[in-house]
């Protein structure tokens, strides 16, 4: 996450945002480690911490790993998967009070979610955290 930006929107979503350098100082390979990190593709293609981050996360699959946005970079070819996950109701009412907070017009809202996945296709129980 960028030091300057409003986390609210993330955190009504329950994800809990980082820091990404103080991320990866906090890390060690008995550490607690996120079972979900959820990462913009434009931010994976233009820090190579992030890419860095990102492909030893693959690696080792030590967590299951969400990339959005409109592009799929090049070295993640071969490596995932596009998947649309449609919203629930109380999802759908979750992002509503997100684009609030971020001061996003409610109309350009969708109710459906595509991702690269890679890991497993399921999350669920413990702690995420989005890039």
């Amino acid at each position: 996450m960028a030091t300057d930006c409003d986390v609210r929107p993330l955190e009504i979503l329950g994800a809990r945002p980082m820091d990404f350098g103080t991320s990866m100082r906090s890390h060690t390979d008995n550490g607690p480690w996120p079972q979900a990190l959820a990462v913009c593709s434009s931010l994976f293609e233009a820090d190579g911490r992030v890419r860095a981050g990102v492909l030893d996360t693959i690696d080792t699959a030590r967590a299951d790993l969400r990339i959005w946005g409109a592009s799929q970079p090049v070295e993640l070819a071969g490596r995932c998967q596009s998947t649309v996950y449609e919203l629930s109701f109380a999802a759908r009412a979750f992002k509503r009070r997100a684009f609030a907070a971020a001061g996003l017009a409610p109309e350009t809202m969708t109710t459906a979610e595509t991702f690269l996945v890679v890991g497993s296709a399921t999350v669920g129980g413990g702690p995420s955290a989005a890039v």
